[in-house]
């Protein structure tokens, strides 16, 4: 295990912002998610950036720069019981080692496409198989 440097964002219910901290030391995903409770029932949603190397002046510019650094939109399935929802599969750090595939609910503010990068999924759910992501949005209402 390498030495690592991460900056966590959290949603949780009843807040009306996510909160971002940051973790300095040897661990990996899965003890991170362990760490800070980002599976307990009071998180909407989480994301866990890695960060490498010297930090750009310009973090926007910067995040759409490097390959795989946001949640990029894979399939989309909407409508079901509740007309309003749009399910989704994301595809987080794309091309690298580490990629997984969130699935969950889109916001509805705009209509999304595939392809689209979006700043989050709610009520998000992680993979690192497609092949079981795919069967989630093939079976959901």
């Amino acid at each position: 295990m390498e030495y690592g440097h991460y900056e966590i964002t959290i949603k949780e219910t009843g807040r009306e912002k996510p909160v971002s901290t940051e973790y300095h030391g040897f661990i990996n995903h899965e003890g991170l998610v362990s760490f800070f409770g980002l599976k307990e029932p009071d998180v909407e949603w989480y994301n866990i950036r890695e960060i490498t190397g010297q930090q750009e002046e310009n973090p926007k510019e910067a995040a759409e720069m490097k390959p795989g650094s946001g949640v990029f939109l894979l399939a989309l399935k909407r409508g079901g019981k509740d007309r309003n929802t749009t399910r989704c599969i994301g595809v987080h750090r794309l091309g690298t080692p580490g990629m997984e595939f969130i699935m969950g609910r889109t916001d509805n503010v705009r209509k999304y496409q595939p392809g689209d990068e979006i700043p989050y999924i709610y009520d998000a759910e992680y993979t690192g198989e497609l092949q079981k992501a795919v069967y989630w949005l093939q079976h959901m209402e």
